[in-house]
């Protein structure tokens, strides 16, 4: 019986040299080799041990090798947030990738990810508090939630929510400007 340890192996070897790997384009395509040393299954495993239950490999470097001064076991969590794709945002002398600083605020990524699409500043998407989702909002003589507006007047949520929080408009224009989108 093959071990879990084993499987992960020869998934490493498959990234890194067959072409017809699905993620081939993204390690052995773009330089990403094994150790001469690792191409021995007992070496690899000597190095790097058994991987403790709900780890996976990760390369601390994530432009450099498969070799053991590269190479650990660690959460999906933290190798998440080693990717070569993630978006980083600095505020404050700090530099996080957006999981990082939704976890570091409690506001979730798909929203700092929908502020910023939305043209909010990346200091406004992560300092600006998410409204609750009962908020009222009273306008004349009727008094909705954002998502009640939202049906009433036919404009998206993130819509009412940027023009009032982001863009800082008054409720009357928030409520009587039509949406164009």
């Amino acid at each position: 019986m093959k071990t879990r340890c084993y499987n992960i192996w020869v998934l490493m070897r498959g990234r890194c040299y067959n072409k017809n790997n699905v993620n081939y384009d993204r390690y052995g395509g773009r330089g990403i080799s094994i150790c001469e040393r690792w191409n021995n299954f007992q070496n690899f495993h000597s190095d790097m041990g058994d991987p403790p239950d709900g780890f996976t490999l990760d390369r601390v470097d994530n432009n450099g090798n498969y070799e053991p001064n590269n190479c650990r076991w660690t959460t999906r969590k933290v190798q998440a947030n080693n990717k070569e794709n993630n978006h980083y945002e600095s505020l404050d002398g700090e530099t996080l990738t957006i999981s990082q600083w939704s976890e570091k605020t409690g506001i979730s990524e798909s929203v700092i990810h929908r502020r910023l699409g939305s043209g909010w500043t990346f200091e406004e998407a992560i300092k600006t508090s998410v409204a609750p989702a009962q908020k009222t909002i009273k306008y004349k003589d009727q008094e909705k939630t954002v998502k009640e507006w939202s049906i009433y007047l036919n404009i998206p949520t993130y819509v009412i929510r940027n023009r009032l929080n982001c863009c800082k408009w008054s409720i009357e224009k928030t409520i009587e400007t039509p949406y164009n989108g």
